[in-house]
């Protein structure tokens, strides 16, 4: 017999752990040019909360660009490209601060920065 606890357990699905990350971040709605700037407060594997200057409604899709920085090994970094999706957006309570956007993470790949020293 299956008691309601065991049941919670069987679906119970932790949450993506999140790394406090404060960085420039860039967003725009697919299609657009122009890009929006943003920064980031905590991303994780699954999704990124970012705060922007622009409020975007929850379902819209997203495309986001942020550079991630190699800590270990002396590494530079990468900028990461992700298409995602705004599962949540907070007005703030101070009416000149940004908005928080929390967006889920559908896909990302790694693109390599043209570095101006070697042109």
């Amino acid at each position: 017999m299956t008691t309601h606890s065991s049941m919670a357990q069987a679906s119970y699905v932790p949450r993506a752990r999140r790394y406090q990350i404060e960085a420039p971040v860039l967003y725009r709605r697919p299609g657009q040019v122009d890009w929006t700037e943003g920064r980031s407060e905590n991303i994780s594997s699954s999704g990124i909360l970012f705060r922007g200057n622009r409020v975007l409604e929850t379902g819209m899709s997203v495309e986001l660009g942020f550079k991630f920085f190699a800590e270990r090994n002396g590494g530079e970094g990468a900028v990461v490209m992700c298409q995602a999706q705004i599962v949540r957006s907070v007005l703030p309570p101070l009416r000149d601060a940004p908005p928080a956007l929390a967006a889920r993470i559908l896909a990302y790949w790694f693109v390599r920065e043209e570095n101006e020293a070697d042109e």
